[in-house]
């Protein structure tokens, strides 16, 4: 078929849409003092709130290494992370909280994936090592709300925007 629908039974149609999901991701935010305050303000105002997207990290151990190789630009994962997931919507990832790079491709092997990466890696990779996701984000709002909470301190709440080949 040539269009993005097929018939489904009689006189029915379904549309199938091949595009990602975009997610609404929340966080709550406990600022101490009021230069914590304005710090958060200016990297509010520096993102020019939903015009400037940036990546921010899972916080999830997403990816589960079996191994990798210091200077590799490959690493072995298990298979059940969601192959789909990692063909579609990753692109990505940020490994023990210090190196971050692009997943290129990933293919199936036997039993595991083979995780390609655009940069080698700068250390070892075995089952401990804490593989995120980056998502890339906008704010989800033009404003940021800060509510006095204590004698010292503020809370916030943010949305993220997924947005995706930026």
């Amino acid at each position: 078929m040539q269009n993005n629908y097929s018939f489904v039974g009689k006189n029915r149609q379904t549309k199938w849409v091949i595009t990602p999901n975009s997610r609404i991701i929340s966080h709550s935010y406990y600022v101490h003092d009021l230069n914590e305050l304005r710090e958060f303000e200016s990297f509010f105002d520096d993102k020019l709130a939903r015009l400037k997207s940036f990546f921010i990290p899972s916080h999830v151990k997403d990816i589960t290494a079996i191994k990798g190789v210091k200077g590799s630009d490959i690493f072995y994962a298990k298979s059940a992370n969601r192959a789909f997931w990692l063909y579609n919507q990753t692109r990505h990832i940020v490994i023990n909280r210090t190196f971050a790079t692009q997943i290129l491709d990933a293919k199936k092997d036997a039993d595991n994936e083979i995780i390609i990466l655009k940069e080698p890696l700068a250390f070892d990779l075995d089952e401990n090592s804490f593989i995120e996701e980056l998502i890339n984000v906008r704010f989800n709002r033009d404003e940021i709300e800060f509510v006095k909470s204590g004698a010292v301190g503020f809370k916030t709440d943010i949305d993220f925007k997924e947005v995706f080949y930026e």
